[in-house]
């Protein structure tokens, strides 16, 4: 799966979540998706989507001069 496409999936979760957090299910209690995980995962996968175009990949390597 490309990072696209499971940004496109995780925001789609997120709005799930933001319009029920639980529901009941034929007499089963759903509880969705923990937000604060979604939108962590939301903010690493635009980290890695708009680095996809540039040809550049942060390492956590410093150079010192």
């Amino acid at each position: 799966m490309s990072n696209q496409s499971e940004l496109a999936e995780v925001k789609a979760a997120i709005s799930a979540v933001l319009k029920a957090q639980s529901y009941k299910y034929e007499g089963r209690e759903v509880t969705r998706a923990d937000l604060a995980k979604l939108q962590e995962r939301e903010r690493l996968l635009e980290g890695k989507t708009a680095n996809n175009g540039r040809g550049m990949r942060m390492t956590g390597i410093s150079i010192r001069h």
